[in-house]
């Protein structure tokens, strides 16, 4: 595919690549895409289930409302790769924009609501950067990091960290 573009219901698209190997059980994938616009339950249409599928589930099950503005992705699959149990890290790199989005980190947990920021999903992570979002009934949320290294593991390793301002209600629910 050397150059393609839609207008798909108000998002827009444009890709770029090549498919190889499709005699292959596990053929080899290039692929330069964009898509803006997106509203955050049209994520699943566009990201095929076999690609990174526990982080695929926990973005379609936990974000929600507002606005993805901007998607990158360029995704490097080699012959054999679809066939691993995991992908490799190379394999995938996409940079997800957040615009007032809602997302529930834990199911028993209140959500984090407008939330501006970007995320970035490549084979084996996730790291998001929250440039703002609002918790509870008054805690503002500001320069957040979110890191998730293994995302293939049972109970994957979470760093977190953010500057957060918050009345003592807030932070007592928090605790508690």
């Amino acid at each position: 595919i050397e150059a393609l573009t839609a207008d798909l219901g108000g998002m827009q698209l444009s890709a770029n690549g090549t498919l190889s190997n499709l005699q292959e059980a596990s053929p080899a994938v290039q692929l330069a895409a964009t898509l803006q616009s997106v509203k955050p339950e049209h994520v699943s249409v566009f990201w095929p289930p076999s690609l990174a599928p526990l982080t695929r589930e926990w973005i379609v099950d936990n974000i929600t409302g507002g606005q993805v503005p901007d998607v990158q992705v360029k995704l490097d699959i080699k012959p054999g790769d679809l066939a691993k149990p995991v992908l490799p890290r190379e394999a995938i790199d996409a940079v997800i924009a957040l615009d007032g989005v809602q997302i529930r980190y834990l199911p028993d947990h209140p959500p984090v609501t407008h939330v501006k920021g970007r995320v970035h999903v490549d084979g084996l992570s996730l790291k998001a950067e929250i440039d703002s979002a609002s918790y509870l009934t008054g805690t503002r949320l500001s320069g957040g990091q979110v890191g998730i290294y293994d995302l293939n593991a049972d109970n994957p390793y979470i760093t977190v960290g953010l500057k957060a301002e918050a009345p003592a209600k807030d932070i007592v629910h928090f605790l508690g």
